[in-house]
C-alpha cells in the first residue's frame, strides 16, 4: 500500500508557522540577550566595588589616586616618554584586587572596536600598543589627589571639590564612583552639555574628557550601571547623570535638569537631539 505523505500546501503551512514563531520569538530573545549583558555589566561594576573596599581597608579609607598627568606649560597633558598622555593609576592600583580581566569589559562592547571597548590603560598610554582595554569610567572627583601619585586632572576644579575618602560627608549613595563610560576618567560639570549624537565620545572637540560625554554612553537602552561611593550599584538614566553629585560643588539642580528648567526643546536643540525623548529628571 502506498504511504500518504505531506502535500506541498501542508509543507508550506508548516514552514509559514515556523517562520511566524521565529519572528515572534527573535525580538524576545534579543531582549533576553540585552538583559543578560546588562546583568553581567552590573556584576562587573559590583566586583569593582569590592576592589575599592579592599583598597580602602589597606589605605586608611582613602580613595584611589586617580590619574597621573604630565601637563606642559599650556596646561594640556602631553606625552612623557614617547607615547604617554595620562596613566590610569586607579586601575593600576586595583590590579592587585581582581583576578579576572573580563571584569574590565562590558559584554555589549566585547565585539566592537577599541574605541567602543575603551582605551588602553597603564604605562602604554593612548599612543602605545593596546595591551588592556576596559569599558568603565571613574569619576575623577571620586579620587584622592593628595596620595603620593595623585595629581589633579587638567580640567578639575579646586582640590576641595574632591571626595578623597570613603567617609565623605553627604549622601554617598548619590556620589558616583565608577560607571559605564568611554574613557578611563572624567570630570563632569553641571553645565556640561550632552553628547552631540549617540556615540559621541567627545574626541576631537575640546575639552573632550572633562565633561559628561565620558559617561553618557548608550549601551543599555538609555541606562547605565553606576557604582556609588557607598559601594551600592544601580542603573541610572542617561539624563539622570546631571542629577548625581559628581563633586562637592556640583549643582544637582543645574541647567540640564527639570528643576533647572530643562525641557524637551532644550534637549532637542543640543546636537542632533538624540536624548530628547529619554526620561527626564
Amino acid at each position: 500500500m502506498r504511504k500518504k505523505g505531506f502535500t506541498l500546501i501542508e509543507l508550506l503551512v508548516v514552514i509559514s508557522i515556523i517562520a511566524l514563531l521565529l519572528a515572534i520569538l527573535m525580538p524576545s530573545l534579543g531582549k533576553v540577550k540585552k538583559m543578560a549583558q546588562f546583568v553581567v555589566c552590573r556584576s562587573n561594576i559590583r566586583q569593582f566595588g569590592q576592589c575599592f573596599l579592599l583598597y580602602e581597608a589597606d589605605f586608611d579609607g582613602k580613595l584611589t589616586s586617580g590619574i597621573d598627568w604630565r601637563p606642559h606649560s599650556g596646561g594640556f597633558p602631553v606625552p612623557y616618554g614617547s607615547d604617554h598622555w595620562g596613566s590610569a593609576i586607579w586601575l593600576e592600583e586595583l590590579k592587585d584586587y581582581y583576578k579576572d580581566i573580563n571584569v574590565l569589559i562590558c559584554p555589549t562592547t566585547r565585539d566592537k572596536g577599541i574605541w567602543e571597548i575603551g582605551i588602553p590603560f597603564g604605562r602604554t598610554g593612548w599612543g602605545g600598543p593596546v595591551t588592556d582595554a576596559f569599558s568603565y569610567c571613574i569619576n575623577g572627583y571620586a579620587t584622592n589627589p593628595e596620595t603620593p601619585q595623585g595629581i589633579s586632572g587638567p580640567w578639575a576644579t579646586e582640590d576641595s571639590d574632591y571626595w578623597k575618602t570613603f567617609s565623605a560627608k553627604g549622601t554617598t549613595n548619590n556620589i558616583p564612583m565608577l560607571t559605564d563610560g568611554w574613557h578611563f576618567h572624567g570630570y563632569p560639570m553641571d553645565t556640561d552639555p550632552p553628547p552631540r549624537f549617540d556615540g559621541d565620545d567627545g574626541f576631537g572637540v575640546a575639552p573632550f574628557i572633562s565633561n559628561m560625554k565620558s559617561f553618557a554612553v548608550n549601551r543599555h537602552d538609555a541606562k547605565l550601571n553606576v557604582l556609588f561611593l557607598d559601594c551600592s550599584v544601580r542603573d541610572v538614566g542617561l539624563k539622570e547623570l546631571w542629577k548625581l553629585k559628581w563633586h562637592r560643588s556640583f549643582d544637582t539642580n543645574g541647567m540640564w535638569t527639570l528643576a533647572g528648567g530643562a525641557t524637551k526643546a532644550t534637549w532637542e536643540a543640543s546636537g542632533d537631539g538624540w536624548m530628547a525623548d529619554f526620561k527626564d529628571y
